[in-house]
């Protein structure tokens, strides 16, 4: 009876994990959909103090938006478009800010945010906060708008957890969708959350 040779098992072995490795990767969220809270470590600009939704985590890097840092507009050199909707504006973090403009939109049933991109349209821009607006001034707590990202490539989040400079905790959509917040206090309150949380995250490996 024929017997395959060990070298021959072990090639076959390995080109099968080699195919399966993709799926296997998808398979990681990390921290999809929580909140990552700059930790004590993380005491220097621009994440200071800051609450991050991550939107989405996986192996092949990390894509989020702070959401408890609003910015002064007054002082704000992105597009006109965004100075003249006159509605709170938050900075999503470092990557492509001020440039590229983000809405965050909650959606209920089942709960989840919407990430939406805004164009290059103003025109179109300009109806779409003023939608916005609409929805502020009447009370809604449905929409967020940011200038920017927080983005990392691969593996760079699961390095900064390793270093300390991120814990993490379960996320609060009131806040995410929150137009008046108290960077610190907010950030003291999430971080006080995440440190009673602690114990049972210590078991995850990075």
């Amino acid at each position: 009876m024929f017997k395959t040779p060990k070298a021959a098992r072990l090639y076959f072995l390995l080109a099968a994990l080699f195919l399966m490795l993709p799926a296997l990767m998808s398979l990681y969220k990390g921290e999809t959909g929580r909140f990552v809270v700059a930790a004590g470590k993380l005491s220097q600009e621009p994440f200071k103090g800051t609450i991050i939704y991550m939107h989405r985590h996986s192996l092949e890097g990390a894509f989020g938006f702070v959401v408890n840092k609003q910015l002064d507009l007054s002082t704000f050199d992105g597009p006109a478009f965004i100075k003249e909707a006159d509605i709170p504006v938050f900075w999503g973090g470092p990557v492509k800010f001020p440039h590229e403009i983000y809405i965050l939109e909650r959606i209920d049933n089942p709960p989840y945010v919407l990430v939406k991109k805004l164009g290059a349209m103003e025109e179109e821009n300009a109806e779409i906060l003023s939608f916005i607006k609409a929805s502020i001034v009447a009370g809604e707590g449905k929409y967020k708008v940011l200038a920017g990202y927080a983005g990392w490539g691969h593996l760079q989040l699961e390095s900064e957890f390793i270093r300390g400079n991120w814990t993490t905790v379960n996320p609060d959509l009131a806040l995410v969708f929150s137009l008046d917040v108290d960077q610190a206090e907010s950030w003291a309150r999430q971080l006080s959350k995440a440190n009673k949380e602690r114990p049972l995250k210590e078991t995850k490996i990075f």
